[in-house]
């Protein structure tokens, strides 16, 4: 059967009009047009799309857009918000709703309480968060692989640390009714929970608004809860026993809002909670919904606040030329930042001349942030009138430690503390082999011509000088670590600047004392009475002079059998080790034989920061650990 012309006709059309596409196709191919495709992006690109969030940016993640673009709510949240919201509420808590709802509603609260400053909203991403995190069944929990799981953490801690401030931006831990964009949160709140070791803990601040400054190395667990930090004052009515805390003290802090059934009750109010302190020192985690959950805390931005305009910069200097009365707040002191626990090993360090404990923070940031060590050890810190003779010194270290460790352990039992490390920096070093050493009566020798009990003196001369002079080992210091230490004095006391600056330095009130008893009725019996018609109270510079014959005989005298010891030498340039020097002490002068192990960093004087020196350090301690382990 033959084809009509027409059909004939209409083939060939089609012929032509597939030809003619195909040749389009060839020729022009910019004008195909693809509706769904990809493009190649960048690795900075790819990293911001993965985490972009509304705690980062000013957009949300991908999974909340997901969920708003499903519920047709993009365009409402840019025009009313807090209709959307609403919106979302409904569907979080409906049985349609579930984990992808709640994240969303968490992040749209917190992108429009940071928009609007609105507390209700920022209590409200707390509570999503939580009900996301935490869910009444236990299949809805989400997974420690999803980008969720982290991000509603951060966005319970920034919520919940946001909702606690007041107007004033202040931050004041309470109960009480919370309004929420939903309801009402009732908040219970003991405020017994401020009282810790028998102080106040007030002035709470938000750490994670800080930048930390000075401080090379951050810290930070992660976990659950407002990390805060809170300023610890003695209470008028109680007396608090001498446990090494200072005074003035800031110390970390978590505050946790705890919800249960919190899915449940934003579905069906009413809604309450507790709101829980807790110092990190004493519990680092916390149970939740049958799991152990670790709090989120920021150590170093809690230890830079502490120092962040402190008056031990401004007294460095002060403190070398002023001895200040005894019982004065400056006098020489121990102090610790934790209360002491038994069991746990002191690490006592000791700062060099014009110095203070502030300048041991970068090594005690890294050192305290090691789990291993943090387990084991605690730290103290000694602070004196750098100014003032080694020997002085030297005596109100070994007498604060044999204080407090009779103290804290009156029986004798607390292994601990009978396992004490010492660390000195410089002239700190000195202080610290003073501990350590039985010098019979070598030092009175260099400076007097008779026995001591035989002087014309009261008293209270003779038992101080029987203290600065004769030295007996400390039995509970096991290790020394020697930091720069001029055992064989500092050469810049030779010059003529170091006998100029000497001379503005101030004796301590008792040795001067002392000092003028003995020339009234004894000048007879020094040594130097012949060449010295007006003898004087020593200074440090004087005793660390590479001429004295004190620094000598210290460096003489062995450290007690037993006691392990480390030197940790600074050396600066490029030349042979042995004729090198730091600025401040020479390497022969801090080298000293004997020791246990000796590692030398190429640095200035001031070598405590140092990366080399702070990992030696952690060497050391997990020595320690070991030894006391083996036996």
């Amino acid at each position: 059967m033959r084809r009509s012309r027409h059909a004939e006709a209409r083939t060939r059309g089609r012929a032509i009009a597939v030809a003619a596409t195909l040749a389009l196709g060839v020729w022009l191919p910019g004008c195909t047009i693809n509706p769904v495709g990809v493009s190649r992006i960048d690795s900075a690109e790819v990293h911001q799309r993965l985490t972009q969030s509304a705690l980062s940016s000013n957009k949300f993640s991908t999974f909340t857009e997901n969920v708003l673009f499903e519920e047709d709510l993009v365009t409402l949240f840019d025009k009313d918000p807090e209709k959307a919201l609403d919106a979302l509420h409904d569907l979080a808590v409906s049985g349609s709703g579930g984990p992808n709802e709640l994240f969303a509603a968490a992040e749209a609260s917190f992108l429009h309480a940071e928009r609007s400053n609105s507390t209700p909203y920022y209590m409200a991403t707390a509570v999503y968060a939580w009900a996301y995190l935490f869910p009444d069944d236990p299949s809805e929990a989400p997974s420690p692989f999803d980008p969720r799981f982290r991000l509603a953490a951060n966005l319970y801690n920034r919520g919940l640390t946001a909702a606690l401030k007041s107007g004033d931006g202040a931050l004041t831990p309470h109960g009480g009714a919370v309004e929420l964009p939903f309801g009402q949160l009732t908040v219970n709140f003991d405020a017994n929970q401020t009282e810790w070791q028998g102080r106040r803990m007030t002035d709470f601040a938000p750490i994670a608004e800080f930048r930390v400054v000075g401080l090379r190395t951050y810290y930070r667990t992660p976990g659950i809860g407002a990390p805060l930090a809170a300023s610890v004052a003695p209470r008028s009515d109680v007396s608090i026993p001498n446990d090494l805390l200072q005074s003035k003290l800031v110390v970390p802090v978590t505050a946790l809002l705890r919800l249960p059934r919190s899915r449940t009750a934003l579905a069906w109010p009413p809604f309450e909670g507790t709101l829980e302190l807790y110092v990190p020192d004493a519990v680092e985690t916390v149970e939740i919904a049958g799991q152990r959950v670790p709090l989120e805390t920021a150590p170093t931005a809690v230890l830079a606040y502490s120092l962040n305009d402190s008056p031990i910069w401004r007294t460095e200097v002060s403190r070398f030329f002023e001895q200040l009365q005894p019982g004065s707040e400056n006098e020489s002191q121990l102090f610790a930042t934790v209360p002491h626990r038994r069991g746990r090993i002191p690490v006592v360090f000791v700062h060099g001349t014009a110095s203070s404990f502030g300048r041991w923070s970068e090594m005690y940031n890294r050192l305290a942030a090691d789990p291993r060590l943090r387990a084991h050890y605690e730290f103290w810190f000694f602070s004196y009138d750098s100014g003032a003779p080694v020997t002085w010194s030297a005596m109100l270290l070994r007498e604060s430690l044999q204080r407090i460790v009779k103290l804290l352990d009156p029986d004798g039992t607390d292994p601990g503390l009978h396992r004490m490390v010492v660390i000195g920096h410089s002239q700190g070093g000195l202080l610290t082999k003073m501990t350590v050493i039985d010098s019979g009566s070598r030092f009175w020798d260099l400076n007097f011509k008779q026995p001591l009990d035989t002087l014309d003196v009261s008293p209270e001369t003779r038992d101080l000088l029987q203290r600065v002079t004769f030295v007996t080992p400390l039995p509970f210091v096991k290790r020394v670590i020697f930091l720069a230490t001029p055992h064989q004095g500092s050469y810049l006391t030779l010059y003529k600047i170091a006998g100029w600056v000497g001379r503005f330095i101030k004796a301590p009130f008792a040795l001067a004392g002392a000092m003028a008893d003995l020339v009234v009725r004894n000048k007879q019996a020094l040594a130097l009475a012949s060449t010295d018609s007006n003898p004087r109270v020593p200074t440090s510079l004087d005793q660390m002079n590479p001429r004295n014959r004190f620094v000598k005989s210290l460096h003489d005298t062995p450290i007690a059998p037993g006691v392990a010891a480390h030197s940790v030498i600074a050396v600066q340039g490029d030349g042979p080790v042995e004729d090198g020097a730091d600025g401040v002490v020479k390497y022969r002068s801090a080298h000293l034989g004997g020791v246990d192990s000796e590692y030398v960093v190429q640095s200035g004087h001031s070598l405590q920061d140092q990366a080399e020196t702070v990992e030696e350090v952690r060497r050391i301690l997990l020595i320690h650990l070991r030894a006391g382990e083996a036996r």
